[in-house]
């Protein structure tokens, strides 16, 4: 299966624009502008930029919780898979659930970086 580059960079430029690494989401979402479209569909950039959210909040809740990060990851992938499932009714793509939980995960890790003080 051919991956979407254009789509994933613009997702990349989502979550990341969510987060502390804002100016690393603008410059992802330039080089985005250099692909040519392949079929954008905006419904499906405004219904993860809504659900982002929460996909961050269930990977913040995750990380409270003594388990393996593998385990971390399936959890947090499983719920992806539903989330898409439940509004597309059809399953997603691996590689789409792969790329997308492995950007909450950056996000949210560099939510917490940014939150911890450098000290005197």
């Amino acid at each position: 299966m051919d991956v979407p580059w254009k789509k994933v960079l613009k997702l990349s430029q989502m979550i990341l624009g969510l987060t502390a690494l804002a100016p690393v989401g603008a410059a992802v979402g330039a080089a985005g502008d250099l692909i040519p479209d392949d079929d954008d569909d905006d419904d499906e950039q405004a219904w993860i930029v809504k659900t982002i959210p929460s996909w961050k909040l269930l990977c913040r809740g995750l990380m409270d919780i003594p388990m393996e990060d593998s385990r971390r990851g399936l959890v947090l992938q499983g719920r992806l898979w539903s989330d898409w499932f439940s509004h597309y009714g059809k399953p997603p793509k691996h590689s789409w659930i792969e790329k997308l939980s492995a950007e909450v995960v950056m996000a949210v890790k560099a939510e917490m970086a940014s939150t911890i003080s450098q000290g005197s």
